[in-house]
């Protein structure tokens, strides 16, 4: 009995969240036509190599501190 006490409200919660995904289009955005790039995830822009010259920055020298260099 406390199972089905349980499941039956799980259940109601489960289907309201489809039936409220399901329906919400403001969430949707507009399709995309044919000839627009889709970007589906961060790994698109991140394999692109032409895109990451643009963007990328060289990384600064480390600097070494003589206070901190010698035998241990």
């Amino acid at each position: 009995m406390k199972r089905l006490v349980l499941v039956i409200p799980v259940l109601v919660l489960l289907v309201a969240l489809v039936a409220i995904g399901c329906t919400n289009k403001d969430l949707i955005g507009p399709t995309p036509k044919a000839d627009e790039e889709i970007v589906s995830s961060c790994v698109t822009c991140h394999i692109d190599k032409e895109t990451l010259q643009e963007v990328a920055s060289p990384e600064p020298e480390p600097t070494v501190s003589e206070a901190t260099t010698g035998e241990g």
